[in-house]
């Protein structure tokens, strides 16, 4: 399985990070959220996301209203002040591919 960095091609407004065993499986997952043929991909290592700081977000992800009105903003976002790896960085420096055609 790999993992992939998806975005819009025109905008390179980021879609998001997935993972999936081919290209065909990553144009159907994609396909959940928008239209494969307006974006691009880069396939990228090891790595990972990780967080900067100290954050109160917890897995699974608690959203307003599943665990009562005063959930805090910052429960809600775990990646608010994440990064990514170098290796990570390198890739989306890389080749771009169109995901069809």
């Amino acid at each position: 399985m790999d993992v992939y960095f998806v975005r819009i091609i025109k905008e390179r407004q980021v879609v998001g990070i997935f993972a999936a065993w081919d290209i065909d499986e990553l144009q159907d997952i994609v396909d959940e959220c928008c239209d494969p043929a307006d974006c691009e991909y880069v396939a990228v290592g090891p790595g990972g996301i990780f967080q900067t700081a100290f954050t109160r977000a917890q897995f699974p992800v608690r959203f307003v209203g599943e665990v009562g009105e005063n959930v805090h903003p910052d429960d809600i976002s775990p990646f608010a002040e994440a990064s990514y790896s170098d290796s990570w960085h390198d890739a989306m420096n890389g080749t771009w591919r169109k995901l069809v055609g």
